[in-house]
């Protein structure tokens, strides 16, 4: 995914791709209902070619990051060196340091 796609995402942002811009909008959806999205949410995530397996695998994504997070904020654990040049800090976060 090119940087500009990744930097959309993270600033929550329209993806110019309609299908990945989809799945972004259905992602965050899941995360705020906490899985409860509307039926309305759900149908338009299937209009852009998406089935309930597809809207699944993001809770299953949604998830399985949550568990990371928490297991890796819970532990204290450092990045890893060979991702510390995808390390993001939200901007409201940044810009307050």
């Amino acid at each position: 995914m090119d940087a500009p796609v990744v930097e959309s995402i993270r600033d929550q942002l329209p993806i110019d791709n309609a299908r990945l811009d989809a799945v972004a909008v259905f992602t965050r959806a899941v995360i705020a209902a906490r899985g409860g999205v509307s039926d309305e949410e759900l149908n338009t995530f299937r209009a852009a070619g998406f089935t309930d397996a597809n809207a699944l695998e993001v809770v299953l994504g949604v998830s399985l990051a949550t568990l990371c997070n928490f297991a890796n904020d819970l532990s204290q654990n450092e990045l890893n060196p060979e991702l510390a040049a995808y390390r993001w800090e939200p901007k409201a976060k940044a810009h307050a340091a």
